[in-house]
């Protein structure tokens, strides 16, 4: 099973003075996945998982929120398009 990762950037435009940006990655082999996920969390990735319905996370950034999601290619909640 191959995942994809989704991250939003949620931002107070007062105080960064940018949208709110999105993003997705192509179709990825699990371990490549959660390395991406680690990365955009700051976070080490054995505290990740990959279960079969997907997981979402956040973390603090400044001036907002990040909420990435981990979900199996093909999965609802995926962003449609070329790069989300």
């Amino acid at each position: 099973m191959r995942y994809v990762v989704q991250v939003a950037d949620e931002r107070v435009a007062a105080l960064t003075q940018r949208p709110a940006a999105g993003w997705q990655s192509p179709p990825l082999e699990p371990p490549s996945a959660l390395c991406l996920a680690a990365i955009l969390l700051d976070r080490p990735a054995e505290q990740l998982r990959l279960p079969e319905q997907g997981a979402s996370y956040s973390t603090p950034i400044a001036g907002g929120r990040r909420k990435v999601s981990i979900r199996p290619e093909g999965a609802a909640g995926e962003m449609s398009g070329p790069g989300g």
